[in-house]
């Protein structure tokens, strides 16, 4: 079972998939810890986070509570929940609160026992090795808090992750491999990638475009990935 889900981004109806592939895998209480940092409170309010994970379909049958402070945390906090979900928004913000707060750690260690973490946009490139494919993308975060460590929690099996793919990208996309020398996934809103412990398969039904030192292969839906090669 994968016990890391990265999706796209895109609405409800776009990652449905997704979204449907990362809930199954919660246990029967689905107690779910939805963490809004990446889009509150710079983007949204919280309160504005809150209505759109708990009126989310796909989400309708988990018990969600959603941390607006991470500060102070500890893993007794988080042993009462079966699965993380990190929100989308601005990926410099939420990696600067992770690591500002020590709650990267607290991630790590919960994907280490083997308990479900969705990654949606921001939330699945902070889990990369580290957060640079942003500065690829067509309409890239701003880094209001000049942050200059750019590591990511690294549990993508040293790969990074790239999302709301489009094909306009392909070439500048290629050129950043080349110029970084490391593997990515490019995830358009359509799709996702799921992660268990050296390997990745792909969740449709968009494709899925791994980069690789300048060439780039198509992964279609269920394709699988020796993480590490």
């Amino acid at each position: 079972m994968s016990n890391i889900v990265l999706g796209g981004g895109g609405n409800d109806i776009q990652a449905s998939n997704v979204y449907q592939h990362f809930t199954a895998a919660l246990p029967n209480n689905k107690d779910l810890l939805f963490l809004p940092q990446a889009s509150a409170p710079r983007l949204r309010t919280f309160a504005q986070t809150w209505d759109r994970i708990s009126n989310s379909a796909p989400f309708r049958d988990c018990h969600i509570r959603m941390w607006e402070s991470l500060a102070n945390r500890s893993y007794v906090d988080l042993d009462r929940f079966d699965g993380i979900c990190l929100f989308g928004g601005n990926t410099y913000d939420l990696l600067g609160t992770l690591i500002e707060t020590g709650f990267a750690h607290l991630l790590v260690q919960f994907s280490s026992d083997e308990r479900p973490l969705l990654g949606i946009s921001a939330g699945a490139i902070v889990l990369g090795r580290d957060i640079t494919t942003e500065g690829v993308a067509s309409d890239p975060d701003k880094n209001l808090g000049g942050i200059t460590d750019l590591t990511g929690l690294d549990l993508v099996g040293g790969y990074n992750v790239h999302c709301h793919y489009e094909p306009s990208e392909d070439e500048d996309l290629s050129e950043y491999s080349i110029r970084h020398n490391v593997p990515f996934f490019a995830i358009p809103e359509t799709a996702g990638v799921t992660v268990t412990g050296s390997s990745a398969h792909t969740l449709g039904p968009g494709e899925v475009h791994l980069f690789r030192n300048g060439v780039q292969e198509v992964l279609g839906s269920k394709a699988s990935v020796t993480l590490g090669t």
